[in-house]
């Protein structure tokens, strides 16, 4: 019986935290201090570093004891195994000395204004005198920021087709993936959903890309130029 009490005191706290994220991880900070475990529905049991210097030692700790990417993998079991956010040691070291120099010192001064520009005409969108829900809006503009920076992809008809591509590819169900348990239900598991719409995702962002206006003097190279011009010869990066 008291397996089974756990099991539910565990399955309450994954819910409200699934229903109140901000509030549930404010109270149990304020109980457990700054180091502190949540229960995700998907992801299971997880510690959050709630002080600068607890991050610290994770980011600067050995990459052996501390693997976010493994973490990432089974919190976010949709993003291809082969990114920046799912690698671990060597690999990980590898992609991160490859986009560091889109992230340094000129680069970033380079990114100001474009991030300036996006964020003035997405609010010179906004009805003015009318109620309106402000985050989609900011989600919305979030994208176009890190779509023109990271994927080479600007404009409101192109960015808006990339959002389709990736609102299918974030479909609810897929997000089970780490739950290893289901992929026992083969074709129709979480798991073979997510890698259908990874490869969907793909090959929609290899559209959105091709349909790109060519030939700007400002153009920055982007993340996935960087990726691709550092990758071997072989399959495509996904």
């Amino acid at each position: 019986m008291s397996v089974r009490r756990g099991s539910l005191t565990r399955l309450s706290r994954a819910v409200a935290f699934q229903r109140r994220p901000l509030s549930t991880l404010i109270e149990a900070q304020a109980s457990a201090g700054d180091m502190f475990p949540v229960t995700l529905l998907v992801g299971g049991r997880m510690w959050v570093l709630a002080a600068p210097e607890l991050a610290h030692q994770v980011l600067h700790g050995p990459p052996a004891l501390y693997r976010a990417g493994r973490a990432n993998r089974r919190i976010l079991p949709v993003l291809p195994s082969d990114t920046v956010l799912t690698l671990d040691g060597d690999d990980h070291r590898a992609r991160r000395r490859v986009l560091a120099p889109l992230f340094r010192g000129d680069s970033l001064a380079a990114m100001a204004p474009i991030i300036r520009d996006i964020a003035a005409a997405e609010v010179a969108r906004w009805p003015i005198g009318v109620p309106f829900a402000v985050l989609p809006r900011t989600r919305f503009m979030t994208l176009c920021i890190a779509a023109r920076l990271l994927l080479g992809i600007e404009g409101h008809a192109l960015v808006g087709e990339l959002e389709r591509h990736l609102t299918r590819a974030l479909r609810p169900y897929s997000m089970l993936a780490g739950v290893q348990s289901l992929a026992r239900l083969g074709p129709a598991s979480p798991q073979a959903v997510a890698r259908r719409c990874r490869a969907g995702f793909a090959r929609g962002l290899s559209e959105v890309r091709a349909a790109r206006p060519r030939g700007s003097p400002d153009d920055l190279p982007d993340a996935l130029d960087a990726l691709g011009a550092a990758a071997p010869a072989g399959p495509a990066l996904d």
